[in-house]
């Protein structure tokens, strides 16, 4: 599973690369779940086109209303608004996994504005990760 978190900002720019390096990297199937800001008047149109694209690939998706909420000045409520974010996204996971009867066998937590130049295939990571390990 792909969890995105944050702003869509130039996703319709960098989905074309998402698509191909992580989706089309893996082997098997992955769903995409996206937890972003609803938006407001203000925003952009290339933002507004990226939330509309994110719409379109994602298994699931939340817009909160709170995520343009002032937070304060403070970095204890920035952390706080960030980790309320985190944890309401992987319940949205769990309620979903639940419901469908389906589990992951990797999550990938990542923000939906991320470039990958190159294919990211997670399972030949863990493989890399494991014969580093295993040569020590």
């Amino acid at each position: 599973a792909v969890l995105m978190l944050g702003a869509p900002r130039t996703y319709s720019l960098v989905r074309k690369s998402f698509f191909k390096n992580v989706l089309g990297a893996s082997k098997s199937a992955m769903d995409v779940f996206v937890y972003t800001n609803k938006p407001t008047v203000i925003t952009c149109l290339t933002e507004q086109h990226s939330l509309g694209a994110l719409a379109a690939d994602a298994t699931k998706i939340h817009l909160d209303p709170l995520a343009t909420a002032d937070a304060g000045n403070s970095l204890a409520g920035i952390a706080d608004r960030f980790v309320r974010k985190q944890m309401e996204h992987l319940q949205m996971v769990d309620n979903y996994t639940k419901a469908n009867n389906v589990d992951y066998d990797y999550v990938l937590l990542t923000r939906p504005d991320m470039v990958y130049p190159i294919p990211f295939n997670i399972s030949q990571l863990e493989y890399q990760l494991d014969q580093r390990t295993n040569s020590r």
